[in-house]
């Protein structure tokens, strides 16, 4: 009875299979042929649906969008210029960048959102440059701008966001990647013996109270 039972849901299902990929690809070749039909100048007995998505319009530009591919492309040749004074290579391994859009002061903002303007702010880019080759390594912010690169664009060091005596440079302890792997594996080396206990405690425990009871030996 039980085999009966099943091979009757079995063909139950694949007759209801068959049915939704029949209908399926009739949809399916429907679909193709009005298509073929409406390119060929015949009209189609399907209606496209449209996009109700409603069209919106800003009121004005956005004067935070990061920085485009041209513009960081542009940036990064000037702080490689020798004018710079930077003395910036074109190699990966002697220095680190980063690179983003400096948010406008908000004074340079309110005019042209509330439309007592029609100049949106000036653009600058941010930078963020590592100075390894130094006794004393150390990571110091730059402003550029005002963009596009043009003969009014300066390179200076941002410093009107700190308030602390470097302004804006932070001292590196480890500039070389190299010297920080080999110290995080000194220290977990010296600390493997206590690592390997940790990560084993529960088994560990077990085999003491294991020949603490006698069951082990």
């Amino acid at each position: 009875m039980k085999m009966f039972a099943s091979r009757t849901f079995g063909l139950i299902i694949s007759v209801y299979l068959a049915v939704v990929i029949s209908s399926y690809s009739y949809y399916a070749w429907n679909i193709s042929w009005s298509r073929v039909k409406a390119h060929h100048g015949q009209s189609s007995p399907y209606s496209v649906c449209k996009s109700r998505q409603p069209s919106v319009s800003a009121p004005h530009q956005n004067i935070w969008g990061g920085l485009a591919d041209k513009e960081a492309a542009d940036i990064i040749d000037l702080l490689h210029q020798h004018s710079t004074g930077l003395n910036l290579t074109t190699e990966d391994r002697d220095g680190s960048l980063h690179l983003e859009l400096l948010a406008p002061n908000k004074s340079d903002v309110l005019p042209f959102i509330n439309k007592n303007t029609t100049k949106p702010p000036p653009r600058y880019a941010r930078a963020t440059l590592m100075f390894g080759a130094t006794p004393n390594s150390f990571l110091q912010d730059y402003v550029i701008g005002p963009l596009p690169i043009t003969n009014n664009t300066q390179v200076r060091p941002l410093q009107f966001l700190y308030n602390n005596a470097g302004k804006g440079k932070v001292a590196v302890d480890f500039a070389d990647r190299s010297e920080v792997l080999q110290f995080a594996k000194d220290v977990g080396l010296s600390v493997a013996d206590i690592t390997k206990l940790l990560w084993d405690g529960v088994q560990r425990c077990r085999q003491i109270n294991q020949i603490k009871s006698g069951t082990r030996i």
